[in-house]
């Protein structure tokens, strides 16, 4: 049975405005990490870049584009029992991810005791190449083909803004997701020297919730701090996380 992956991530920007349009652009360093039984675990640590452009579709409606794109180093390591021994097998492939994200929102639809009521709808398109590898040590190292595939998921929720004095802002945002694929891609390869498979892909999880909680504070200076959290049901997400930002402008 795999634990909960954990990510962490550190990443700077810039933005500009350039008529009805805001555009975006960052790079990154993320580590993650997952593990299955008998300890066998997958770490990966790579940079990203990635790019957003908003634009304002009259007074309350906004729709941006974000394009995502990585390269990380995978350290893979497969625990599995060899008799009453417990062997590991181990190797070190590369991946890619890219990844496309439309969004639109309707900015405060509503309002509700001063609580502003924001729905939003988004469609995430994301691809992810894992070079071929083969493992080395333990009783039965194996051998992997190439794996190419692309997952889709489409985002319905709504935030829920409320201004504390000038200067703090605090946000609720409530969504459901829907994975749009229904099984995992499947895996090709060879216990070495031994015998070739073909295994099918796994079901997956079509459908979760998450919730999102931000804090803004805007200093003086025209600065912001920025805190962040999340929990999700059992799916496609992490099931939890936290976050820390600070823009300033110049």
């Amino acid at each position: 049975m795999s634990a909960p992956t954990s990510v962490r991530r550190a990443w700077a920007g810039v933005c500009t405005d350039l008529g009805p349009a805001r555009l975006g652009l960052g790079l990154g360093k993320a580590k993650a990490r997952q593990e299955w039984d008998l300890g066998s675990q997958s770490k990966s640590e790579g940079e990203y870049l990635l790019g957003e452009a908003a634009f304002k579709l009259g007074e309350q409606w906004q729709g941006s584009l974000l394009g995502y794109s990585g390269r990380f180093d995978v350290d893979s390591q497969r625990r599995y029992y060899n008799g009453t021994a417990v062997h590991t097998s181990s190797a070190r492939p590369d991946a890619k991810v890219a990844a496309l994200r439309a969004r639109l929102d309707w900015k405060d639809a509503a309002r509700v005791g001063g609580v502003g009521i924001s729905p939003y709808a988004a469609y995430t398109w994301t691809r992810t190449k894992l070079d071929g590898y083969a493992e080395s040590g333990g009783g039965f190292p194996s051998r992997f083909d190439r794996t190419d595939w692309s997952t889709r998921d489409l985002r319905v929720g709504a935030a829920f803004e409320r201004s504390f004095g000038e200067r703090s802002d605090l946000s609720v945002s409530l969504e459901a997701v829907r994975r749009m694929d229904k099984i995992s891609s499947g895996t090709r390869g060879e216990i070495i020297d031994l015998f070739s498979f073909d295994l099918p892909g796994g079901e997956l999880d079509r459908n979760w919730g998450q919730m999102l909680v931000d804090f803004d504070h805007r200093f003086g200076n025209g600065s912001v701090l920025g805190v962040g959290a999340r929990a999700a049901s059992s799916g496609g997400d992490a099931d939890w996380g936290v976050s820390l930002g600070y823009r300033m402008s110049f």
